[in-house]
């Protein structure tokens, strides 16, 4: 009977611990963008910028987003527990500035 409760005990403890140092502290669910400034293309959306700031914070994230499969960003999942829920394309906004630094055009794009 003791080596049952102590067998338990360290199932239990072990469980706990597993869940503490395991599981993502903040879930992340939404779009990513493609973000293309006067040509170049980054990485952009309210999950990507939140993926950053949990980062910094030392926080670990769970991000579900949607993008298409082939799309080609550079990614946050350093740190980060991600899962990609397939779209028929990434969603893509157009930015153009002018030689001063002011926005002349944006608007989301077709792909």
């Amino acid at each position: 009977m003791k080596h049952t409760a102590a067998a338990t005990l360290c199932v239990l403890i072990l469980s706990i611990t597993f869940a503490l140092f395991h599981f993502p502290d903040v879930l992340l669910v939404g779009s990513i963008t493609q973000d293309v400034i006067n040509g170049e293309v980054h990485l952009g959306g309210a999950v990507s910028y939140a993926a950053a700031v949990s980062a910094s914070l030392g926080k670990r994230a769970c991000v579900v987003y949607s993008a298409h499969p082939d799309s080609k960003l550079p990614m946050f999942t350093e740190g980060h527990v991600t899962h990609v829920v397939p779209a028929n394309s990434t969603l893509t906004f157009e930015h153009s500035y002018t030689y001063f630094g002011e926005l002349s055009g944006a608007g989301p794009t077709l792909n």
